[in-house]
């Protein structure tokens, strides 16, 4: 498999290969261009990406391992959950990440032991195990992108957004009533009898 293979579909690509790091390390800049955001966008369910840099800082470390830091910023425009208009943000993260090859006693540890039977032993019981590195390398702009997905707010929501559920079709609570679903039932309920 060659360092291109299987990365045709992501999005955002800066491939480094971590067997030609210099002993000191490696700091390098990376920034998403129009046509990679417009990708991410798509991938993260999001109104817009207006810019995604990161700074990062690549290692060597023992037995073959290499820690990623640095630093990822990011503009995004999501969809309020409440009332689905645009709620926009920035993300400023820090990110500290270890790879390691594949054939690393914790990653083995992590994806998990066949035993006599066939049954997986062992998986998941390591945390902090390092990342899985791909053809002596790692993806920064993976890493970027990952990293983003998961700084993101789940439920993002305009400020003073609130849910509610009214009891009259005109959208008015009667006063006195609390504002829940049980209510609502209550009065159709009184409508039938």
């Amino acid at each position: 498999m060659s360092p291109t293979d299987g990365r045709d579909q992501v999005e955002f690509s800066r491939f480094i290969d971590c067997r030609k790091l210099p002993s000191g390390g490696k700091k390098m800049a990376i920034e998403a261009n129009a046509k990679e955001r417009k990708a991410l966008e798509k991938r993260l369910s999001i109104v817009a990406l207006d810019y995604l840099t990161a700074e990062f800082s690549v290692v060597p470390g023992k037995g073959g391992r290499v820690k990623l830091k640095g630093r990822l910023k990011a503009a995004i425009t999501q969809t309020c959950v409440i009332t689905l208009r645009p709620v926009a943000g920035d993300i400023d993260i820090s990110v500290d990440r270890t790879y390691a090859v594949s054939d690393d006693a914790c990653w083995r540890l992590q994806q998990g032991e066949p035993d006599e039977e066939g049954n997986l032993t062992g998986g998941g019981q390591v945390e902090n195990l390092p990342e899985p590195m791909v053809d002596g390398g790692l993806d920064l702009g993976e890493a970027a992108s990952e990293e983003l997905a998961l700084a993101m707010d789940s439920f993002p929501r305009l400020a003073g957004a609130e849910f509610r559920i009214d009891a009259d079709s005109d959208g008015e609570v009667p006063a006195g009533e609390t504002n829940n679903p049980f209510a609502v039932l209550q009065k159709l309920k009184k409508k039938l009898e």
